[in-house]
């Protein structure tokens, strides 16, 4: 359709080049959208043990909102639920927690105890994957600083189980945050 002896060139199989190019560039823009998706992972910090005076009782639920919420990574590590099931008694066994895991659709199971003697205290927490790897997490401390020991529990998942590097976090006063004693 052209004069005789000239050449045009045939606009299918650029259009379909085009086109190929131009899903290629799209696929290329979902795919890592796609991939952050798929990585996001899920936990569920169940109840704690306490072992100690009953005015420390209140660590059983406090605990778990600390640790949720200093685990949380926007679109990377979110809880599988909005709060820590309070219905739920404290795990007793790595049993418990794949059946937690399961019940709460959670790839991470976090679950532990804390023993208040005097001024002193231990925390020990646990971290269960869906494949069943444990792994302990472990802290002595003063009781007025319980909050920056379970930071550093915390601050240690992240990077272990979650590939997150430590953030500095202290007080609006520049302090390390300290927990109120409650004496029965």
């Amino acid at each position: 359709t052209g004069r005789p002896g000239s050449h045009t060139p045939k606009r299918g199989p650029m259009k379909r080049f085009f086109r190929s190019a131009m899903c290629l560039f799209a696929l290329t823009l979902l795919l890592p959208a796609a991939a952050q998706a798929a990585a996001k992972a899920s936990y569920v910090v169940m109840p704690f043990t306490v072992q100690g005076p009953q005015g420390f009782a209140y660590l059983e639920r406090s605990i778990p909102q600390m640790l949720t919420s200093r685990l949380y990574w926007k679109d990377r590590v979110e809880p599988s639920v909005n709060e820590t099931p309070t219905s739920q008694k404290p795990l007793a066994s790595e049993s418990a927690a794949a059946a937690a895991g399961a019940k709460y659709n959670a790839e991470y199971v976090i679950w532990g105890s804390v023993t208040v003697a005097g001024d002193d205290c231990s925390l020990d927490v646990y971290v269960r994957d869906k494949a069943g790897k444990v792994r302990p997490y472990a802290r002595e401390a003063k009781a007025a600083q319980l909050i920056s020991a379970i930071k550093g529990i915390s601050d240690n998942i992240n990077k272990d189980v979650f590939g997150r590097k430590p953030e500095a976090s202290t007080s609006s006063r520049g302090e390390p945050e300290q927990v109120n004693r409650m004496h029965s």
